[in-house]
């Protein structure tokens, strides 16, 4: 019998249809901590951009409910809802979506998720994102590099604000000087506020004392302080030496030995850590009725669109050589935080989606090279100043 043209169309558009579904779910990314003020900014960008279509998960149905009502598009995947609390719990709400081969987390403490997050990944031949800043995340994926590395999937752990812009500094100042054996750096954020995850973060890690890069080791920092000359007129910024994320990840990127982190520290902040390197203010603060008290102080959002739109962040790196004396700065301008966050998180995430990936525990730089200056969004450049002798 033969067929009608109606009977072909219908069949057409049926498997056509098989196949955008099929296709689509190539597109998909399961962002977890979804519903909190970066994952927020993470999703609504990525829908914006069309960059990939976000599942949202997290701890609770409800907000993951109301984040998707909220979102208003009806195409969504349904929302995963599960604790990361350990690796089987993990796998089955990642099998789930058993085609979904890319796992954002945006969840902190990330130092409390990302352990079982990253055995479940690596498990279950997914690839792991998130937006720490934490030194212990970072040190924690890069030991488990071998196992991502024979699963085939990337660990890549820091694809926000911590630490793509300092990170790329940092590979960048290696470049210019390749026997640098020093590095500092050091940010100066104008405008820039907290939100509730970092600030939850900060009291975690209340009473802990610093820590540094030495002879390629992290050791604990006493105390310590310089005027960082952030911009081009060289005008001296009081600053303080803090436990960044790049005291771990410069390291990986560069292999430079020795590494501090500063950050401008006006007014109260240089005293609330100068007060830190203090034992008994350490123990005080590490206790468990002085970290709810602080956390009363933990906002229950974030910096508004007009907060942000208003605020930037400049960073400024120098490289020596001790040997031969030889020393060369740079400086980098940014967007603020959060925006430089979702920005990054975006593009790295859509890259990784396109093929575009390397097995093993990642840096920015090592993943990408200069991607801070190739992120849509954010127009800046190096600012370098010439390899000179030290004074």
């Amino acid at each position: 019998k033969k067929k009608k043209k109606s009977d072909f169309f219908e069949v057409s558009v049926f498997f056509a249809t098989m196949s955008s579904k099929k296709d689509r779910s190539k597109d998909h990314v399961i962002v977890y901590g979804a519903y909190g003020y970066t994952g927020q900014l993470i999703v609504k960008e990525a829908l914006r951009t069309k960059a990939f279509v976000p599942i949202v998960a997290g701890r609770s149905e409800e907000k993951c409910n109301k984040f998707v009502e909220e979102l208003g598009d009806a195409s969504l995947p349904k929302p995963l809802v599960f604790e990361c609390t350990d690796e089987k719990t993990v796998v089955e709400a990642l099998d789930t979506y058993p085609d979904v081969k890319v796992v954002l987390s945006c969840a902190g403490p990330f130092v409390r998720t990302f352990d079982a997050m990253t055995d479940a990944c690596i498990s279950t031949q997914r690839h792991y994102l998130d937006v720490t800043g934490e030194i212990d995340v970072f040190e924690g994926c890069a030991a488990k590099a071998e196992r991502a590395k024979k699963a085939g999937v990337m660990l890549f752990p820091g694809v926000g604000f911590d630490v793509v812009p300092s990170d790329c500094l940092a590979a960048h100042l290696k470049e210019l000087l390749p026997t640098a054996t020093d590095l500092e750096l050091g940010f100066c954020s104008a405008g820039m506020g907290l939100s509730r995850g970092t600030a939850s973060t900060v009291v975690l890690n209340a009473g802990k004392v610093g820590v540094a890069r030495r002879n390629g080791k992290i050791v604990e920092h006493a105390y310590s302080d310089r005027k960082v000359p952030f911009f081009k007129d060289r005008t001296p910024i009081h600053s303080t030496a803090i436990s960044w994320g790049d005291v771990s990840t410069a390291y990986h990127s560069t292999k430079i030995p020795n590494i501090t982190v500063y950050v401008a520290s006006p007014g109260g902040m240089g005293w609330a850590v100068w007060l830190n390197s203090f034992a008994p203010v350490r123990w005080l603060a590490s206790l468990s009725v002085t970290k709810s008290l602080m956390q009363l102080a933990v906002p229950k959002w974030g910096p508004s669109d007009e907060q942000r739109a208003k605020a930037s962040t400049q960073f400024y790196g120098i490289a020596r050589d001790a040997n031969k004396k030889l020393v060369v700065e740079s400086r980098l301008r940014v967007p603020e935080g959060y925006t430089t966050t979702y920005l990054t998180a975006v593009e790295i995430t859509k890259r990784t989606l396109s093929g575009d990936w390397k097995p093993g525990f990642m840096t920015p730089s090592n993943a990408y090279g200069d991607i801070i200056l190739h992120t849509p969004g954010i127009d800046t450049e190096f600012d370098d100043e010439p390899v000179r002798k030290e004074e």
